[in-house]
């Protein structure tokens, strides 16, 4: 099942084939069996927000080597993180990891979000890899729902890929920041929209433990 819900939260058009699954389920069980499915999913998560960088190209096929790509980012971003925040790597002497909490996971972004609104105050710019706080931020209610207010972002969000797109250098470059694909809003519009709302929030609350406050009540 989570799988399935990875699968449909990346935009696969197609479902997973029973040979995939089974390819899978082969992989987990020999690489990563001391992973929960609770980790797995998040590890999926956090790769839908773009918290590791990169994205892993999964070129429409969910198989066993997208997954176990997706999850080699998670070990390595896990064991960075434990090591940043000084996490125990191992419990009762025992050779297996220690899962993170539904606290800890939580406290990681939560320290994501204050290098960034710093970042912000200091450069009045979010890097792409902090985009992914948008999605969280929403997720507890943190970001405008205001059909009126997403209008105006968007359409601000069209004025900077537009600009940009001026200052392209040659046609490539000018591709980076197209508008639509296929007719919808395309992916830059919608990375855009997640940056000029996180610059709005930045610049409305001054003070990053006002914004965590708000989480902590929705929580």
């Amino acid at each position: 099942m989570v799988f399935v819900k990875a699968a449909n939260l990346i935009g696969l058009k197609d479902p997973i084939s029973n040979i995939n699954k089974q390819d899978i389920k082969e992989m987990i069980l020999a690489r990563f069996k001391n992973l929960s499915i609770e980790e797995i999913d998040y590890a999926f998560k956090l790769e839908r927000y773009g918290v590791y960088g990169d994205r892993v190209q999964h070129f429409q096929l969910f198989n066993a080597e997208y997954v176990s790509k997706v999850l080699d980012q998670y070990k390595k971003w896990l064991l960075k993180t434990r090591h940043d925040y000084n996490i125990p790597l191992f419990k009762d002497n025992s050779c297996e990891t220690d899962e993170l909490t539904e606290d800890q996971k939580i406290d990681l972004i939560l320290n994501g979000l204050r290098e960034a609104h710093a970042q912000f105050t200091e450069t009045n710019s979010i890097e792409p890899g902090r985009i992914y706080l948008y999605d969280f931020l929403d997720e507890y209610g943190i970001m405008p729902k205001d059909i009126n207010i997403k209008k105006k972002v968007k359409e601000l969000a069209e004025r900077r890929l537009v600009k940009r797109q001026k200052a392209a250098l040659n046609k490539v470059e000018k591709a980076l920041y197209e508008l639509k694909k296929d007719g919808k809003p395309s992916n830059k519009v919608v990375v855009a929209c997640k940056e000029i709302s996180l610059e709005r929030l930045f610049t409305e609350y001054k003070n990053v433990d006002q914004i965590i406050s708000k989480i902590k009540i929705n929580n």
